[in-house]
């Protein structure tokens, strides 16, 4: 069984019929969208099973919730 790729933002406005910034207005809503366009972007992106990319995301927001801990020795009680 082939797995399926993944489906961006340019899929769902492509099978909904609308430009990527109505399809990124639908989903995110950030701008008020005609109903009949939102409505259309929601079915798509249900449709394609479309999940955000929350590393896209952050990086394009400039922000993550990303920590690094750099420790001599993980072994050790005081850095385990």
């Amino acid at each position: 069984m082939k797995a399926r790729p993944h489906v961006t933002l340019e899929d769902v406005a492509r099978s909904a019929n609308v430009s990527l910034a109505t399809a990124s207005r639908v989903l995110n809503g950030t701008a008020s969208v005609r109903a009949d366009l939102r409505e259309r972007v929601s079915a798509a992106a249900a449709e394609l099973a479309y999940a955000p990319n929350a590393h896209a995301q952050a990086l394009a927001g400039g922000t993550h919730r990303t920590v690094g801990v750099i420790c001599h020795d993980v072994s050790d009680p005081y850095f385990a």
